[in-house]
C-alpha cells in the first residue's frame, strides 16, 4: 500500500463560513484515503470543521496571528522544528502572506511548496485589499514553486505574470452536484412550508458583506412593482443589520426574508425561482454554480469570472443604473428553469468525485517530480 501524501494547509481559519475552508474539506472527504490535510491556522471561531478534520485523519495546530510577525514568527519556527519532515507539501491560501513561508523547504522539510488563490482581490474591503495588496508588492510577491487557484481571474489577478513563469494549475472548487439537481417533488414540499406557494422567489446565498452587493439586491428589488414576488437572503455578516434597515427604508420589509446561515441550500434552490448574485468581486462564486444546478435562471454582475457561467445567465455591468438592475430581474424572472444542471456542472468540472481523482493524480505527479 502507497504512503499517504501528507499536505499542510496554512489557511485563515477553520470556520464552515469560510470559502476556504468549505473548499479544501470537500476535497478532503473524498481523497482522504490517498492524501491527508493537515491545518495551521491563526483564527478562532465558531461553528468549525475540527470535529469533520479529525474524523478523517487529519489534525490542526492554531498559531498566533501573523499581523503579528514577531509572536507569528516565533511560533511558526517552533512548528516548523517540532513537524520537521512530517510533510510532503505545503500549501498557503493566503498569497499575499507569502513573504511568511519564503524559506518553508528549509525549515519545514516539505518537498514541494504551493501557493493557492481562492479570490480575485486581496481583501473584501477597500482597505484590506490595499493594504494587502501593497504589503504582497513590498514584501516581493513571494509564491511557492507551483501555482493553484480557482479560476484563471483568481490566478491572473492575484499571481500576475507569475502565472506564466511558473507552474500553473487551475482547481475548480468541486463539490458533490447531485444533491443539488432539481426536483420538482422536493421545490413543491419545501416552498409550502416555508409558506412560499404563491410567490415568484428571488434568492440570493452569501455573506453579508460588502463584496457581496446585498444593498444593490434590495433596491433593484424595491423597483418590482408585482406583490408576488419575495426577496430570500442567506447568510449572515456585520451588514445583516444596516441590510434589514434598508429594507424597512425602501418599505419592503415585509416582502424579504432574511434567513441567516443554513444548513438546507440544496433544499432552498428548489424552491426559489430565480437568483441574484450582483458580487463586486468572486474568485469563483460556487453559489452561483450551485444555483444553475439546480436550474435557476441567474441575474449576475459583470465581474463574476467566467468558469462559473455554466448555464444562461443575465449579465448586468456594475456601474449600470438601478433602473437597468430592475429591468434584467424582471427579465430573469420569467426566464425558463433549466432541467440538465447536473449535466452541465459535470462538463464544466465541478463534480467533486471526478475532480478529486486529477487532483490525486496532480499531487502525485508533482511528488514524482
Amino acid at each position: 500500500m502507497n504512503k499517504k501524501i501528507h499536505v499542510l494547509q496554512f489557511v485563515p481559519d477553520l470556520g464552515k463560513n469560510s470559502g476556504i475552508a468549505h473548499v479544501l474539506m470537500e476535497y478532503f472527504k473524498v481523497i482522504n484515503n490517498d492524501i491527508i490535510y493537515d491545518f495551521v491556522y491563526f483564527n478562532e471561531v465558531d461553528n468549525s470543521y475540527k470535529a469533520e478534520i479529525k474524523k478523517l485523519g487529519g489534525v490542526f495546530f492554531k498559531l498566533p496571528s501573523p499581523f503579528n510577525l514577531v509572536k507569528f514568527n516565533r511560533e511558526w519556527k517552533k512548528f516548523c522544528k517540532d513537524n520537521y519532515g512530517k510533510y510532503d507539501v505545503f500549501e498557503n491560501n493566503l498569497p499575499f502572506l507569502g513573504v511568511l513561508f519564503s524559506s518553508v523547504k528549509d525549515r519545514l522539510g516539505v518537498k514541494v511548496d504551493i501557493t493557492h488563490s481562492h479570490v480575485t482581490k486581496f481583501g473584501d474591503r477597500k482597505f484590506s485589499d490595499f493594504r494587502n495588496k501593497l504589503f504582497f508588492i513590498l514584501t516581493g510577491q513571494n509564491v511557492g514553486d507551483i501555482l493553484f487557484s480557482c479560476s484563471s481571474e483568481a490566478g491572473k489577478k492575484i499571481f500576475g505574470k507569475k502565472c506564466q513563469l511558473k507552474e500553473w494549475h487551475i482547481i475548480n472548487n468541486a463539490f458533490k452536484i447531485e444533491k443539488f439537481a432539481f426536483n420538482g417533488k422536493k421545490r413543491d414540499a419545501v416552498r409550502a412550508n416555508m409558506g412560499w406557494s404563491n410567490k415568484k422567489v428571488i434568492g440570493n446565498i452569501g455573506r453579508l458583506v460588502p463584496q457581496k452587493n446585498q444593498k444593490l439586491i434590495l433596491e433593484a428589488f424595491a423597483r418590482l412593482e408585482s406583490d408576488n414576488c419575495l426577496l430570500v437572503i442567506v447568510g449572515e455578516g456585520y451588514l445583516k443589520e444596516s441590510l434589514e434597515n434598508e429594507a424597512k427604508r425602501l418599505k419592503i420589509e415585509d416582502k424579504v426574508e432574511f434567513l441567516g446561515t443554513r444548513n438546507d441550500i440544496s433544499d432552498l434552490l428548489q424552491a426559489f425561482d430565480a437568483f441574484y448574485f450582483p458580487s463586486i468581486f468572486e474568485g469563483l462564486g460556487v453559489s452561483l454554480v450551485e444555483a444553475q444546478i439546480a436550474g435557476l435562471p441567474a441575474l449576475i454582475s459583470n465581474t463574476i469570472p467566467a468558469e462559473a457561467i455554466i448555464s444562461n445567465c443575465i449579465i448586468e455591468n456594475l456601474d449600470s443604473s438601478i433602473i437597468d438592475w430592475e429591468r434584467k430581474l424582471e427579465q430573469v424572472l420569467v426566464m425558463k428553469r433549466e432541467k440538465n444542471g447536473v449535466y452541465l456542472a459535470r462538463s464544466h468540472g465541478f463534480d467533486l468525485d471526478l475532480e478529486s481523482i486529477k487532483l490525486i493524480k496532480l499531487y502525485q505527479n508533482i511528488l514524482a517530480r
